[in-house]
């Protein structure tokens, strides 16, 4: 008698049990109705409380340099201030690259002969050439004019015109301020033929 009395209390002690811990457990989902038509089976309602689904991780590189927002700003400024060279210093950059041009004797002597052949019936009036002189892959020649007009009138015949005097790149540029009643002197730098002046560059590095 006191073992079935026992087993009793325990029956109910399980069973209180079991009915709190599903009072305690969310309801299940409703298992979506099946509509006529449908091909497959609505899936059976989960027997336990879904779980969130953790958050997918985000990876940050430690090493990644982050940018100094002033300094970006500093440089910014600097490109965009850069002052383009001017041709007096464009001249004088040719100028140092021309007297560190090694010499090439056997092209050098043959390109200023050619040069001084040619440029005898191109010069305007009251112009004469002041030196011819050629290196390795650059030929320098100086050249002095009445006036500013008459410069003018040389680099156009000589440079854009038809008769051509030279196949590759070439600079003019005066070598100091015209002044008044005295003759205008000029040089023009040509670089070998076929091939182009030295670049920006190359001349004033990256700015």
């Amino acid at each position: 008698m006191k073992r079935s009395i026992a087993a009793t209390i325990v029956i109910v002690a399980v069973a209180a049990l079991a009915w709190t811990a599903r009072a305690l457990l969310p309801d299940p989902p409703a298992a979506p109705q099946r509509r006529a038509g449908d091909a497959t089976a609505a899936p059976a309602a989960p027997d336990r409380p879904l779980l969130p689904r953790p958050a997918p991780m985000v990876r940050i590189a430690a090493d990644e340099p982050h940018a100094d927002a002033a300094a970006t700003d500093k440089v910014a400024d600097q490109a965009a201030v850069a002052p383009a060279p001017t041709s007096a210093q464009v001249r004088d950059r040719l100028d140092d690259a021309f007297r560190s041009d090694p010499i090439d004797a056997a092209w050098s002597q043959t390109a200023m002969r050619t040069l001084q052949a040619k440029l005898g019936p191109l010069l305007p009036p009251h112009s004469a050439v002041r030196s011819v002189d050629c290196r390795g892959s650059l030929c320098r020649i100086e050249t002095s004019h009445a006036g500013v007009t008459e410069y003018r009138d040389f680099v156009q015949r000589t440079f854009l015109g038809q008769a051509e005097l030279w196949n590759a790149g070439f600079f003019t540029n005066v070598v100091a301020d015209p002044v008044p009643g005295q003759p205008v002197i000029t040089v023009a730098y040509l670089a070998r033929e076929g091939q182009s002046l030295p670049s920006p560059e190359a001349l004033f590095g990256a700015r």
